[in-house]
């Protein structure tokens, strides 16, 4: 009863990974939502102002663009987006970094920082 499933429990099959659907942007896009949220952090951070949580910071860029939205929908996908964003922005580009203890604390809970050594510019 090893191989088969002869004993009442389902066979083990390899479980076929889920292909994440890609979600694409235009670079333009990626450009002004990254710009607008290390600008913001900078600012936050030259007033001496504490770093803020990952949901604040997607809040904060839902806010500023609330006009664009006609629908709860696109405000769900805006969010998204926004969020894959940010984990680019960390992962992949440096331009983020976390602020304080990541470990044991929610992903959304996490304080973002703008890298040191990444210049923010206003375009």
């Amino acid at each position: 009863a090893a191989e088969g499933g002869d004993d009442g429990e389902p066979k083990k099959e390899k479980k076929k990974k889920k292909k994440k659907e890609k979600t694409r942007i235009t670079y333009q896009k990626y450009q002004n939502i990254s710009s607008l949220i290390a600008l913001h952090l900078r600012l936050r951070e030259d007033r001496g102002e504490e770093a803020m949580a990952w949901k604040d910071v997607t809040a904060w860029y839902i806010e500023q663009n609330e006009d664009e939205f006609s629908s709860e929908d696109e405000v769900q996908q805006e969010i998204h987006l926004v969020n894959q964003v940010i984990t680019r922005l960390i992962k992949k580009d440096n331009v983020l970094i976390y602020s304080g203890d990541v470990e044991g604390v929610d992903k959304q809970d996490r304080l973002l920082s703008v890298h040191p050594n990444y210049e923010a510019s206003s375009t």
